[in-house]
């Protein structure tokens, strides 16, 4: 079954691609975090030696910039001394990306990265059981996989405002949110996978905003839009809009007007 359009996917990534780097702070603070759950396997050790890196999905590079960030040592991710090989895939053809591959359909060798690193990518994967076979067969032995991905409770005032803002102006909801993973059945279908010690961890971020059309401009900028296969067929109107603004205000502004966004992301962890 056939729930994402990826070649939407591929255009709203190629038009996010110019002024990425001006969007791109949820993908940074998850980089981050992510980092530091690698540093958890470490757990007081010598620092794993990630040799051979495959960074998959990316718009840009978030491994390629922190590699020379002070994080990694702190984290005792990498070792100073072998500075790894980062692989870097992308949908679409970008300067950034060392090979042009969608993550559903990633052709390497098996047992050829120490390390497989997907940041805010998953939850646009059609059948995520083949792609986690798929990435524990071309991790080498004892290599990690770590990915994040949205999670139950993501943009919960977003789409609260949104439904009612649709039945008001159409009659009607229509399908505009993905199904999602939750945090324990997704060390589920790790261990199913064959990984073994699989972890699951919630991470929740709150964002403010001055007005909700800046959370909109980001989201779009950020690639997240709607790419669902069989999502509505009528135009996203300037009264619909209109309305979603008015009512993410109504219930969810503050006395400055000003409104909260909440990110919910689930990262996952587990070695072949």
């Amino acid at each position: 079954m056939t729930i994402f359009n990826r070649q939407q996917l591929q255009q709203n990534q190629i038009r996010a691609f110019k002024n990425f780097a001006q969007y791109n702070f949820l993908h940074q603070e998850i980089g981050q975090r992510m980092l530091e759950n690698l540093a958890l396997l470490a757990d007081g050790k010598k620092a794993k030696n990630y040799a051979k890196i495959l960074e998959i999905g990316i718009i840009e590079s978030f491994l390629q910039s922190a590699k020379n960030d002070d994080n990694f040592s702190k984290n005792v991710v990498f070792s100073q001394e072998n500075a790894p090989k980062i692989t870097k895939t992308a949908i679409f053809a970008n300067k950034n990306a060392d090979l042009i591959v969608d993550d559903e359909d990633l052709h390497f060798e098996e047992n050829s990265f120490d390390l497989v690193f997907s940041n805010l990518n998953l939850q646009f994967i059609n059948q995520i059981p083949q792609f986690l076979v798929n990435i524990k067969n071309i991790l080498k032995k004892d290599g990690v996989f770590i990915a994040s991905f949205f999670g139950e409770e993501n943009l919960k005032e977003l789409n609260h405002a949104m439904q009612i803002s649709e039945n008001e102006i159409c009659g009607g909801i229509s399908p505009r949110l993905p199904p999602t993973i939750d945090v324990k059945t997704a060390a589920m279908l790790l261990q199913k996978a064959g990984f073994k010690d699989p972890i699951s961890s919630l991470e929740k971020i709150e964002v403010n905003y001055k007005e909700p059309i800046s959370l909109l401009k980001d989201l779009k900028n950020m690639a997240f839009g709607n790419i669902l296969q069989k999502k509505s067929k009528k135009f996203f109107t300037k009264k619909l809009l209109q309305r979603l603004l008015e009512n993410y205000q109504k219930f969810y502004g503050n006395e400055e007007r000003a409104i909260k966004a909440s990110f919910e992301i689930v990262i996952i962890c587990g070695k072949k």
